[in-house]
């Protein structure tokens, strides 16, 4: 979808559709980004307090919970998250820009051995990948989030195949 993006916005006539789909991350506002600086500090807060409960929840939820961890609660605390995540990111960057940006830094950093490097990683990947977009789409002209995307959805294949051909060698 984001290659047909980068087609749209090359062909003469066409003016760009893609805000409906991939959003305008240039025209983010400065309400938006203290909207998103609080959501930043607040999952990062959040996150380090309660970092031992979240990683046995997610690995071992019956270990978790005979150990006292109310697995209910983090499991509702992270929808939660990721439900506010959504609202606020959708109106800014489009829903494909933020379905591949919270799946492929992921998909790529899920080799980690364990989940605190994958967090950061992840973290890591998602700023690369969009400098990467935001340095390809103003050099050749192409829409922001559908260049953002491509990047991440090339470096992801790339990754994944590499994987594949190592492990088999």
């Amino acid at each position: 979808m984001s290659i047909g993006v980068l087609f749209m916005a090359k062909t003469p006539g066409y003016t760009d559709q893609s805000t409906y789909l991939f959003g305008n991350i240039l025209l983010v506002s400065n309400r938006d980004l203290v909207l998103l600086g609080a959501m930043d500090v607040l999952v990062i807060a959040l996150t380090v307090r309660f970092y031992p409960q979240i990683e046995a929840s997610s690995f071992d939820e019956e270990f978790a919970r005979a150990r006292g961890v109310s697995t209910d609660a983090v499991f509702i605390c992270i929808l939660l998250a990721t439900a506010v995540a959504i609202v606020l990111l959708q109106t800014f960057v489009g829903i494909v820009m933020l379905i591949a940006m919270l799946t492929l830094p992921a998909g790529i950093a899920s080799k980690a051995r364990s989940l605190a490097p994958m967090m950061v990683r992840s973290s890591v990947f998602g700023v690369i990948f969009f400098l990467m977009g935001l340095i390809f789409g103003w050099t050749f002209d192409f829409p922001i989030g559908a260049a953002t995307v491509v990047t991440a959805g090339a470096v992801f294949l790339f990754v994944a195949f590499c994987s594949k051909f190592f492990r088999r060698c």
